[in-house]
């Protein structure tokens, strides 16, 4: 009897062990993309900006924190992004997106696919649509 016992719990083990594989084998990434158009940019990318008014009456150049961010079309939605590259990087890809280089590849018109949900399924933009990606989060698709 004992020994049936010791079967049907090793049985049960094996089948649970199996089905949870095959859970565990499953696409678990619940990412969302879209695609939108750019239709405006702002920013100051430079990192020294002029300024006048120093204590001895010369001209000075104090350094600015590196701002970008774009407007993009998708559908009916409008979303404001700004580009940190200090945020988080959902795409887990190994790219290196500068702020500057991807400013240089954007302009007015130009076609982009960003994330929308992270990797756990959770809304990256609020209902209001203002968030914040890492350079490497956004993929430059061209102009149409």
């Amino acid at each position: 009897m004992k020994t049936h016992i010791r079967n049907f719990l090793i049985s049960g083990l094996c089948i649970s062990s199996i089905l949870g594989l095959n859970s565990c084998s499953q696409n678990s990434n619940k990412s969302q993309y879209i695609e939108g158009r750019v239709i405006e940019e702002y920013g100051n990318i430079p990192s020294l900006t002029h300024s006048s008014g120093a204590l001895f009456g010369n001209e000075s150049v104090k350094y600015s924190q590196k701002v970008y961010g774009i407007k993009v079309e998708a559908g009916i939605e409008i979303y404001n992004i700004q580009i940190d590259p200090n945020e988080w990087n959902f795409t887990f890809l190994a790219k290196d997106h500068s702020m500057a280089n991807l400013e240089a590849s954007i302009e007015k018109e130009t076609q982009v696919k960003f994330p929308v949900k992270n990797y756990y399924g959770d809304d990256m933009f609020p209902k209001d649509k203002i968030g914040c990606l890492n350079p490497n989060d956004i993929e430059v698709l061209g102009k149409d």
